[in-house]
């Protein structure tokens, strides 16, 4: 009698400590996918914050300042991964708004940007714009199609807790005088819930 309890005791433990675990980056897109078919799957895909409960994607990259950044050294602070590309209108009139949350919040949160363009067009922009995230430039879309499925436009925001589940993401932006503070009041409440 005493092993059976023991053997109900460690299923019981498994499948509760290997649930979070369970819901998978892929897991999340196929219920982004399954949104999409069950309305008919015409018109647009889903926002994504049909990824939202799910853990961020694994991925490995090089940081233009030669950091290696991947999903596991993400974990144990809250994250904010902005996909972009120059060029982009509301990409980058948000810019300003992203580096006051990352001045603001720098030892708290990890903060990342991956963008699409070739390392000359970053650089370029680098040079002349301010922006105090880690960059990762992924001129092949490797991480953006490959590790993110990315079908959302640009450009996109995931906030991540510090385990890697995705608690908000969200795509577009404004390209006015309101991008700033849009950015910043769509991005702060969530940081700061998750901090305090």
């Amino acid at each position: 009698m005493k092993i059976y309890k023991l053997i109900f005791v460690y299923i019981i433990l498994s499948v509760g400590c290997n649930s979070e675990q369970l819901q998978t980056y892929e897991m999340g897109y196929s219920n982004c996918k399954k949104i999409f078919e069950d309305n008919g799957g015409t018109g647009l895909f889903p926002q994504p914050n049909c990824l939202e409960g799910f853990n961020l994607p694994t991925f490995n990259a090089i940081s233009t300042l030669n950091d290696s950044i991947n999903t596991k050294k993400l974990k144990g602070k809250p994250t904010v991964i902005n996909l972009w590309f120059v060029g982009c209108p509301p990409c980058e009139a948000e810019v300003p708004g992203l580096n006051q949350l990352a001045n603001k919040y720098y030892d708290k949160v990890n903060f990342i940007a991956i963008g699409r363009n070739s390392d000359k067009y970053l650089s370029e922009f680098l040079e002349n714009n301010e922006w105090t995230f880690k960059h990762i430039n992924d001129p092949n879309e490797e991480i953006i199609r490959n590790s993110f499925n990315h079908v959302w436009g640009f450009p996109t925001t995931f906030i991540a807790d510090k385990n890697g589940k995705i608690v908000k993401a969200f795509s577009g932006g404004k390209t006015d005088s309101t991008a700033v503070q849009s950015i910043i009041n769509e991005i702060e409440p969530t940081l700061k819930a998750m901090i305090n």
